[in-house]
């Protein structure tokens, strides 16, 4: 996917979006308890490659919150899950889309 339908797709379904579906099996949940919400996602493109930034947040050793950005090539996603219209203040449970 490129970061202009990436754009056109966070903008269309906004708060609705609970994940994005990596290649690799990995998903990035979106609105959960401890994961990102949509406002830590932005698109960037570095010497020409789309990419997906997500500024994350993590207990070192349960003490230290440390902050870090993850840059994930565009490319590489898969599908975006989006909740129906009115539904946008639940989420699925993750266990349920392994």
């Amino acid at each position: 996917m490129t970061n202009t339908c990436l754009q056109t797709l966070f903008t269309t379904y906004g708060d609705r979006i609970f994940c994005i579906n990596l290649d690799n099996g990995r998903y990035i949940y979106i609105g959960y308890k401890d994961s990102p919400k949509l406002a830590d996602i932005t698109l960037e493109t570095v010497e020409g490659v789309d990419f997906i930034k997500v500024k994350r947040k993590n207990k070192s050793m349960g003490s230290i919150e440390l902050e870090f950005t993850n840059f994930i090539p565009s490319e590489t996603v898969q599908h975006i899950g989006i909740m129906d219209e009115g539904f946008e203040d639940y989420r699925v449970d993750p266990l349920l889309l392994r």
